[in-house]
């Protein structure tokens, strides 16, 4: 008797040799595929923005509302012109990138009033350039280029085909880094690559995990043909009147359907009757399904092993059993239909579910086949492929087969449910590993399909999609995903997480909402190909821009005129340009890898500054600038130091960088204005900022040790006649010789300083007494009045030396400087050529100059000034014939100020040429008045001092006054000294006489005090002669005075000039006078000076009195 097979290994064998062109399922090929272009369909909602690419050229908006509008459902109107698409563009853009004209023409915003030609982002049309062509040269996808419209929130256009970045905004994004991954990934997807399969399957097991379980009673059980069967029965295969007999069994209490997972196509010709009774018992079930499963052939192909006729016409139907091991090793799929040619017969788990439900020709599910043509009838052709989802918590109900032959209420038992019968023992049965979910443990064939029946049953299969919705969701999830890694791969890693899960995303969806399967991985891979292409152009392109930099780096860091030193965190050199090397005094190679601690007393860095600010640096991990300059033996050069950190991706300081500056000739400069600024230049000495600087540091030494600072102020005695008669060249190199004989004849520890001019000082510090500074001051004078050679001329100077004690007489250097100038002129004033100490008294008296100069300078401003007039009287008759103009002091809590206070300070200052200009003013102006009152005016006398005298600005400044006044010439009266007029006779000359050519007259005052002979008084050009006081006063009284006032009124009368005695106090002082002829008198006798106001009655019509009784002014 031939023995029964077990269905299943057959089909599990057969699967391995069908035809290599079956699929595991089908798939669409990839030609043809939908792929919208990029300018086919643009993201618009308000079709306003410029370069809209989509609403005018096509027939419906992606956004638009209403199909097939001729423009966006948004839009108020009709669209506009192209110049002003283009210049809402210039408008939108980012700053950066550039536009070309847009050739189609814009819309209006959906938000906007009016056509919209402004938006907020681009630069003018005039300055944007296209440099590629049109096209989008940016890394970034076209979404991130385009623009934003100012009236709406939804990019309003696709500006790549007239936009374009600079080419220098990397990194460039090729097309190839996604199509070539796309391109691969759908070939080894819909190609059924293996390992891609491995990754799906895998995929498929972790997603339908999640599936939700049925909630269906269990109705398959399984007979089993187990080892207690086959020890009760004996061995297999049995007779199949053995299954007759479960058969009968069963068809006692009849379950609603059985099926055989036995195969029974050979009769068995050794027990005919038994395959009479089973093929029997087969009719009477009614309900009986028996199994049919491919094998080869003989020769090629397949062919279909059925059951026995007889079998066959008996059993209610018959079914496959035909299975596909994945390529993982594992069973998850069940194609519901299949067969040879034109036969085919449902899945035997879909046939039995087909004879419960008594639906024969209801539609299946799952992927249906793709073959054309009608297969030959050696073809096994497979349909309706769908995926299940098995399972594990509710297992299949299982019985031993004996105990159903001999236990009639377990049979009973089986009633109404479905039954399925086959081998379960080891060694005899095909068993199958399905999915993980079930663990590693096999299962029985016969237990696979009745959990398929379960599957069917409650409708839990998952159908796989076919190579035509494969590709094209492929292909969206790869557009999806590459569009928004361009458009938001700024956003961070998490984008980029979410678009490559995206084809995952899509496959659970689909599985978990419709049931449908779509393997993700290919398209996954194909994203992660191309990130991974993208991220090696862009870290090509970042290698290359960090190479360059590196070499724009080392070329600026090699071109700067600074020195730079980078060293780590531990202080090593690891990169000196050639600066520094030039600076630091040695080559690269002997820096580079040594400790910059280490480095520095090699080359004989002064100090510790350039250490400091390395450990302050790397401390407060910001740039630090080094306060004093760093010296640096080796090279001789001065640099200025400033380190900055080098900070890591981790924020920890890496190391530092130094900068050098190089200043030696800045600080060599600076030394040199420092040294100008605090020497003289014509004998290099100290100057006077020094010279002061020096006192008061000395000063502070002296009061700590308890010594004595001398400061001599030392002048030249009659120095000026050295430059008025051999030359300022000459002055000058004597001056210098001064300055070496001063430094020699003092101690190093001195200072020898120029004040100005011929003026010296001289600080000796830390002496004993002042012994010492007297014993110095001689020594001083001694050296200088040895001759000093210039150009063959011997010179024999003499000086004058004022001197002042610190810290005794004060511990000002101005106080000190003070009193020893005051004690040198008060020297000077007695004959000069020696030496005296000052004093606290001489301070007094400088303060209380300088307090006057301040306070005439006030009087200018305050108008305090006032001018006296005191009578001129011909001593014959008594006529008035003239004022002396006399200055007054007003000054407020002292009353009148006589000149004899003020006047001398004045002429050591400027004051004197600001009080004669105020004087004249004043007179002129008096005499314009006393003229406008009708009186007979009379001459006034001004007196003028001798800086007055100095240049022509005396005669302009009369001049420019009497025009101004309108007043004659010959009522002013310029007076001047005998000593002014002696000490320039030739200017004096000059300036005298043009006075006298302008009309105005002009006297020689206080004669007979000066030194001017008979030839300069007959040279100048004067009018008048006034004798001085002291004679007048002496004249009654002494005969030398007599005489010589007799002898002055003589001569003056011979060269033609009138005389005028001052100081007239008495009747006998003017009788004398007239005696002797005097012409006119001026004194107390005749009258004190007094304001203007005053002196008015002496100008009035006098009246009749004895011509012995002058007229006379009260007070």
């Amino acid at each position: 008797m031939p023995p029964s097979r077990n269905c299943c290994t057959i089909a599990a064998t057969s699967a391995t040799t069908r035809s290599r062109s079956m699929p595991t399922w089908r798939r669409a090929s990839t030609s043809g595929a939908s792929r919208r272009s990029t300018t086919a369909r643009v993201r618009v909602r308000s079709a306003a923005c410029s370069g809209c690419a989509a609403c005018p050229a096509r027939p419906r908006c992606r956004y638009s509302r209403t199909a097939r509008s001729p423009r966006c459902a948004g839009s108020r109107a009709a669209r506009t012109s192209a110049s002003s698409c283009r210049s809402h563009a210039s408008r939108v853009l980012p700053r950066r990138w550039s536009i070309s004209p847009c050739p189609r023409p814009m819309r209006r915003c959906r938000r906007s009033k009016a056509a919209s030609t402004t938006c907020a982002r681009a630069p003018s049309p005039a300055t944007a350039t296209s440099a590629t062509g049109g096209r989008c040269s940016s890394s970034t996808s076209r979404a991130a280029c385009r623009p934003r419209c100012s009236c709406c929130c939804f990019r309003c256009c696709w500006p790549c085909e007239y936009m374009s970045r600079p080419a220098d905004h990397a990194p460039k994004s090729a097309w190839w880094h996604w199509l070539l991954p796309c391109l691969i990934a759908l070939g080894a997807t819909l190609g059924g690559f293996a390992p891609l399969q491995r990754l799906d399957l895998l995929a498929y097991d972790l997603l339908s995990s999640l599936l939700p379980s049925s909630a269906q009673a269990q109705r398959a059980v399984v007979v089993a043909i187990d080892e207690r069967s086959l020890q009760q029965i004996g061995r297999w295969p049995w007779p199949r009147r053995v299954h007759a007999q479960l058969l009968d069994r069963l068809n006692a209490a009849p379950p609603q359907a059985i099926a055989f997972a036995i195969l029974f196509d050979p009769p068995d010709r050794s027990d005919a009757g038994g395959d009479a009774l089973f093929a029997g018992s087969i009719a009477r079930t009614g309900r009986v399904m028996l199994p049919v499963a491919p094998t080869a052939a003989n020769g090629s192909g397949v062919l279909a092993a059925e059951p026995a006729a007889e079998f066959a016409e008996a059993a209610a139907a018959l079914g496959h059993v035909d299975v596909e091991i994945d390529p993982d090793g594992l069973l998850r799929r069940l194609y519901l239909r299949a067969g040879v040619g034109e036969r085919r017969w449902p899945a035997l788990a879909q046939g039995v579910d087909e004879l419960v439900r008594a639906q024969h020709d209801a539609p299946l599910p799952g992927l249906r086949s793709e073959a054309g043509a009608m297969p030959r009838d050696t073809t096994w052709v497979r349909d309706n492929e769908v995926l299940l989802h098995l399972d594990r918590d509710q297992p299949v109900e299982r019985v031993s087969y004996a105990d159903v032959l001999n236990d009639g209420a377990l049979a009973a038992r089986l009633a109404d449910r479905v039954v399925f019968v086959g081998v379960t023992a080891s060694g005899i049965g095909s068993s199958f590993t399905t999915a993980p979910a079930f663990g590693a443990a096999p299962i029985a064939a016969v237990e696979f399909h009745a959990r398929a029946y379960e599957a069917l049953h409650a409708g839990e299969t998952i159908t796989p999609l076919g190579r035509t919705p494969i590709a094209l969701l492929a292909l969206a999830a790869i557009g999806i995903g590459m569009a928004a890694h361009r458009r938001y791969r700024r956003m961070g890693p998490l984008v980029e997480s979410l678009v490559l899960g995206l084809p995952l995303l899509a496959s659970a969806t689909l599985l978990l909402a419709g049931k449908l399967w779509f393997p993700p991985v290919g398209a996954t891979l194909a994203l992660a190909a191309g990130y991974v292409l993208w991220a090696a152009a862009r870290f090509r392109l970042t290698w290359l821009d960090l190479f360059l930099a590196r070499r724009r780096a080392e070329v600026t860091l090699n071109a700067v005129a600074d020195g730079v030193i980078s060293v780590d965190r531990a202080g090593c050199i690891e990169f000196v340009n050639p600066v520094g090397c030039t600076l630091l005094g040695r080559d690269a190679a002997q820096l580079v890898g040594q400790n910059l601690a280490d480095v520095l007393p090699q080359i004989e860095v002064s100090g510790t500054v350039l250490q400091d600010a390395l450990a302050r640096c790397f401390v407060e991990r910001g740039t630090i600038h080094a306060g004093d300059p760093v010296h640096i033996g080796a090279s001789g050069r001065v640099v200025r130091v400033v380190v900055g950190p080098i900070v890591g991706a981790a924020q920890a300081v890496q190391g530092a960088v130094l900068a050098l500056s190089d200043i030696s000739e800045s600080v060599a400069a600076g030394e040199q204005l420092q040294h100008q600024a605090t020497h003289d230049a014509m004998t290099d000495l100290p100057n006077r900022a020094l010279v002061r600087d020096r006192i008061g540091h000395e000063i502070a030494m002296a009061q700590r040790a308890g010594t004595t600072v001398g400061v001599l102020f030392l002048d030249l005695d009659d120095f000026k006649r050295i430059n008025d008669g051999y030359g300022l060249a000459v002055g000058v190199r004597v001056l210098c010789l001064v300055a070496a004989c001063l430094k020699a004849a003092c101690r190093a520890a001195d200072t020898v300083g120029r004040w100005g001019g011929d003026e010296f000082v001289v600080v000796l510090s830390d002496l004993p007494s002042d012994g010492a500074i007297e014993h110095v001051a001689r020594k001083l004078l001694a050296a200088l009045s040895e001759p000093m050679n210039v150009d063959g001329t011997s010179f024999h100077l003499t000086a004058t030396i004022g001197i002042s004690r610190g810290p005794q007489d004060s511990t000002d250097p101005d106080q000190l400087l003070g009193m020893a100038d005051t004690s040198m002129y008060r020297i000077k004033q007695r004959g000069g050529g020696s030496f005296g100490f000052g004093s606290s008294s001489m301070t007094t008296l400088s303060r209380q100059r300088m307090e006057i100069e301040t306070g005439l300078r006030e009087a200018l401003k305050n108008g305090e000034l006032v001018v006296f007039y005191q009578p001129q009287m011909q001593i014959g008759d008594g006529v008035l014939t003239g004022f002396e103009a006399l200055l007054r002091w007003n000054r407020p809590g002292e009353g009148l100020v006589m000149p004899g206070v003020f006047i001398p300070v004045a002429e050591e200052s400027d004051l004197s040429l600001q009080l004669g200009k105020w004087v004249c003013e004043e007179v002129a102006r008096q005499l314009r008045e006393w003229i406008d009152a009708g009186l007979p005016v009379v001459p006034v006398a001004i007196n003028v001092s001798a800086r007055q005298c100095l240049g022509n600005g005396l005669v302009e400044q009369v001049a420019s006054t009497i025009a101004r006044h309108a007043i004659p010439a010959r009522l002013l009266e310029i007076e001047i000294t005998e000593t002014t007029a002696m000490q320039d006779v030739e200017h004096v000359e000059w300036l005298l006489g043009q006075l006298n050519a302008i009309g105005v007259r002009v006297a020689l005052d206080d004669f007979g005090t000066g030194y001017s002979s008979l030839s300069h008084l007959r040279r100048f050009p004067i009018t008048v002669l006034k004798i001085d006081q002291s004679f007048v006063l002496g004249a009654t009284g002494n005969s030398d005075d007599a005489a010589i006032a007799r002898a002055t009124i003589a001569l003056a009368h011979n060269l033609g000039l009138k005389v005028i005695g001052e100081g007239v106090e008495t009747a006998s002082q003017r009788d004398f006078l007239a005696a002797q002829a005097c012409d006119i008198a001026q004194g107390y006798y005749y009258g004190r000076p007094n304001t203007a106001a005053l002196v008015r009655e002496l100008m009035r019509p006098p009246r009749l009195a004895p011509p012995t009784e002058p007229r006379r002014m009260s007070g």
